[in-house]
């Protein structure tokens, strides 16, 4: 099943544009004037524009042509194997719907990849589809950050966004692709698929910038999904000129179309720019000396004013302005000021290069890692999988069970870095009970350190990092062992000295009895709870039992040996038939009157533990109590006056 795409900012993709209305997407400054795009069909009338409250002079409509450069940036992680081959040939439909258009393939893992740059070429675009890799984790900020950067210069630039998961943290923070896609004019387009979709991430992504999102259910609508998309999409675009009347550098302006201010539909538009413009180049180096692609934003008083990738040269106004690099760890700020036609070049950064190893020491690629910097997380990533951090000491954190941490490490500029992860060991332990055959308890699993490692299952190997562990068997009573888990070996134990209890009870008529029993040490403490008629699983030893019955009944000791089937066959019960009265209920009292037994019913039978009671047909009646003797295995009858 299909749902409908969710909009921003305007309602352009579930309304339509029968009617001759401009439907506005995005607002951008440009000097004293404001530049709205929208969707249109031919005739429509040129709209009245405001800004908050305030009209402002039209100046008029152009048609936007040209055809379209689309950005497919497409999630890699090892879950969206399942979605290449679908999306490949939809997404080539889909580009090929307008003559000339341009394609370009952005793939997200950990990190994002231009997997092909902007192409006219069908057959490079589909190398770039044959060519993803699935690997890594989920970074959905990062594909949109590095996606947007190929938007740069084209009139028409559009991205479709196709993911199956949550967003992980990747080098472009989400705060730094919303800015992004707050100062280009390009909207973003995206498919959820599946049932595990961080929905409100890509909403927020549309609602910035214009675009939709859509959730669906499987691989295989995500073609009708694209097709759909492109019908929305080919109604005419347009853009609307309009003079701005308040033209302080970097102010907010609330623009809107219709017959009077709209602030439901209104878009945000910041500007105009300080007077001027210069350029900012940043040289970011990998560990070959390599330029890496890397998203840099720019900002002045606050407000995203420019987005684009290092190395390239990046238009900025003249001003002061702070420069914000996409790297892990995140870096501070840079306050840099630019003046009018400089090139204003940084300091080249060189990063490093981390991998976690790990196939051959038991971990399958794709296990789960955490990179620590200062003992906090900064990015998630998989074992096998190369990514670039700024130099600096890290540590990192296999999601195996227990998780296994390294020592720190020091990664240098330009340097590469790889961490075994740790040796991998198999447990096994066995709990052999009375009748010689394993006995289903979930054990629980502590480091050397006391702390906790997991669980297992009696009988079953469980996969453990190397090292010392301390079992805790909680069969009653409780014990623990101490095993160490040697690498790539299997590491058993076998634990005897268990016996079996079962507790029998049977009523007047010889007929079982269903009652709760209690287990305890000689000393009282609480061991497990049951039923009568139910196998108890005890260590050999001697044990106190009470049984749930009125009154409760206790004796002990009762001794279980190991390897020892023990039943213990109760017939200390008879039972209390009490008639005439007035009907309804008595009360029931211990012989000597000191204890209260309860309330019962009259003409009901009522089973009691052996012994001497006294009836009180209602209280305060008058009559005195009548003294009554239950035996075993027998139903003693009184009849009230």
């Amino acid at each position: 099943m299909i749902r409908g795409w969710t909009l921003a900012l305007c309602s352009i993709l579930f309304s339509s544009v029968a009617g001759a209305q401009f439907e506005l997407r995005s607002a951008q400054i440009e000097g004293d004037q404001v530049v709205l795009r929208g969707l249109a069909e031919p005739g429509t009338d040129t709209p009245r524009v405001w800004d908050g409250e305030t009209e402002l002079q039209v100046l008029g409509m152009e048609w936007l042509d040209a055809p379209p450069r689309i950005i497919f940036v497409i999630d890699s992680s090892g879950s969206a194997a399942r979605l290449h081959r679908p999306l490949r040939e939809a997404a080539l439909d889909f580009a090929s719907a307008w003559p000339g258009a341009e394609g370009a393939v952005v793939a997200f893992g950990s990190e994002a990849q231009i997997i092909t740059p902007p192409t006219a070429d069908p057959i490079e675009l589909a190398a770039g589809f044959d060519a993803l890799e699935p690997g890594g984790r989920n970074s959905i900020s990062s594909g949109a950050g590095l996606g947007l950067t190929l938007a740069e210069g084209h009139p028409r630039a559009m991205m479709v966004l196709l993911t199956d998961g949550f967003d992980t943290p990747g080098p472009v923070s989400l705060s730094t692709a919303l800015d992004a896609a707050r100062c280009l004019d390009v909207p973003i387009y995206s498919l959820g698929i599946g049932n595990r979709v961080e929905m409100s991430l890509l909403e927020e992504l549309a609602t910035i910038s214009g675009g939709g999102a859509r959730e669906i259910r499987t691989p295989l609508d995500a073609a009708p999904a694209l097709t759909s998309l492109h019908a929305l999409l080919s109604a005419q675009e347009a853009r609307v000129r309009a003079r701005l009347v308040e033209t302080a550098p970097l102010s907010q302006h609330s623009i809107s179309v219709g017959a009077a201010p709209d602030e439901d539909s209104a878009v945000i538009a910041y500007g105009p720019m300080p007077a001027g413009m210069g350029e900012i180049v940043w040289p970011i180096l990998g560990p070959n000396e390599e330029s890496t692609p890397t998203p840099v934003l720019v900002r002045a008083d606050g407000v995203p004013v420019a987005f684009g990738a290092s190395p390239g040269p990046i238009a900025v106004p003249a001003a002061g302005v702070e420069v914000l690099l996409a790297t892990i760890p995140r870096m501070d700020p840079v306050s840099v000021r630019v003046r009018r036609g400089e090139t204003h070049e940084m300091d080249p950064l060189r990063l490093g290069a981390l991998r976690v190893t790990g196939p051959e020491l038991g971990l399958k690629d794709g296990t789960p890692v955490s990179i620590l910097s200062e003992g906090e997380p900064v990015m998630q990533i998989s074992t096998g999988e190369w990514v670039h951090l700024r130099p600096g000491e890290y540590r990192v954190e296999v999601r195996t069970a227990p998780p296994w941490q390294s020592d720190p490490l020091t990664l240098e500029p330009a340097g590469r870095a790889e961490v075994a992860a740790p040796q991998m060991g198999t447990l096994r332990v066995e709990v052999v009970g009375a009748g010689g055959e394993t006995v289903p308890a979930t054990l629980r699993l502590f480091t050397a350190d006391d702390e906790p490692a997991g669980t297992a299952r009696t009988g079953q190997a469980r996969s453990l990092p190397a090292g010392e562990y301390r079992v805790v068997v909680p069969i009653p009573p409780e014990r623990s062992v101490d095993v160490t888990v040697t690498p790539d070996e299997e590491t058993s134990i076998t634990l005897e000295g268990y016996g079996e209890l079962e507790i029998r009870a049977h009523g007047p008529l010889g007929e079982p009895l269903s009652l709760g029993v209690t287990v305890r040490t000689l000393e009282g403490e609480l061991l497990l709870s049951g039923r009568t008629g139910e196998t108890l699983e005890l260590g050999a030893g001697r044990y106190d039992i009470e049984v749930d019955s009125i009154p409760p009944y206790s004796y002990r000791p009762v001794a279980v040996e190991a390897g020892e089937r023990k039943v213990e066959d109760l017939r200390v019960f008879g039972g209390l038939f009490v008639t005439g009265g007035d009907g309804g209920r008595y009360r029931l009292e211990t012989g000597d009157g000191d204890q209260l037994i309860g309330r019962h019913l009259v003409g009901e039978i009522l089973v009691l533990l052996a012994g001497e009671y006294r009836i009180e047909p209602v209280e305060g009646s008058g009559v005195p109590p009548l003294p009554v003797t239950v035996r075993a295995g027998m139903v003693s009858r009184v009849d009230l006056p």
